[in-house]
């Protein structure tokens, strides 16, 4: 019985420790897209941005 609990409690440790890695990995994952997708937006404002000064200037200059 004593053996049993504590196979239990060392299975139990390594579950925890296997969904610690797991989620870490997850977050890991979830701050690379957000980051990603960030930078992306970034891009695409500041892209927009320049766009828009551009056109803005080409109309004053003609």
């Amino acid at each position: 019985m004593h053996r049993a609990l504590g196979f239990q409690r060392l299975w139990l440790a390594a579950l925890f420790k296997e969904m610690g890695e797991f989620l870490e990995l997850l977050l890991c994952l979830c701050a690379r897209i957000l980051r990603g997708f960030l930078t992306c937006q970034g891009q695409i404002l500041s892209g927009f941005y320049s766009s828009t000064l551009v056109r803005k200037n080409h109309t004053i200059v003609s």
